[in-house]
């Protein structure tokens, strides 16, 4: 079963900063050089397979502010032909700006999809071009507060603006489907590992 969004009822919906040798050798990509590198994860239903793009397609990505009550995330904004996914990362978070710095001097942007598939998944690889000029969002860095993290992982969880990202999704390409997922680092795996009082 799958909800309105074509997520898996009960599967973890988070997008993940990983290394991308863990899925490269699965999923047979040509990542020469970039092995050791950071990518971009996601996971689909198998119900969604068709909003996966094949092989070599047009491909760019963005970076947003999103303002919530509660602070400001980060919308890195991937472009797959005509299906974009959205990954909301806390705009602090040293984890995403040591992946981006990195993106940049390989003027390359992996990203791993994996579609459900039985009792496996099925990788999708993809390299997304990387602008290497000072993102537009770097200029406020400095002036941002140090937000409440669980707060802001609250925020970037919330259906609600799970929804509101998908639905305010824009592309100057076609645009056919649009995934949101909150960034999963490391910063936020220590949060949710903290013991409930």
């Amino acid at each position: 079963m799958v909800d309105m969004y074509g997520f898996e009822v009960g599967m973890e919906v988070v997008g993940t900063l990983r290394e991308l040798h863990v899925y490269a050798s699965v999923s047979k990509a040509d990542v020469s050089g970039l092995g050791t590198g950071p990518m971009l994860t996601c996971m689909l239903a198998a119900s969604k397979a068709h909003c996966v793009p094949e092989g070599n397609v047009a491909s760019c990505v963005h970076f947003e502010p999103v303002q919530l009550r509660v602070g400001v995330l980060m919308a890195v904004r991937v472009q797959l032909g005509s299906t974009q996914i959205i990954w909301l990362a806390d705009m602090t978070d040293p984890e995403i700006w040591q992946a981006i710095e990195r993106w940049k001097r390989e003027k390359a942007m992996p990203i791993v999809v994996g579609v459900k598939n039985g009792d496996g998944w099925n990788y999708h690889t993809y390299l997304v071009p990387m602008p290497t000029y000072e993102l537009s969002i770097e200029g406020d860095l400095p002036k941002m507060p140090r937000w409440e993290v669980e707060a802001l992982w609250m925020g970037m969880t919330s259906p609600a603006t799970r929804y509101i990202v998908q639905a305010r999704a824009q592309s100057d390409k076609t645009l056919e489907h649009v995934f949101v997922y909150p960034l999963l680092t490391a910063k936020m795996s220590e949060l949710r590992a903290e013991p409930d009082d």
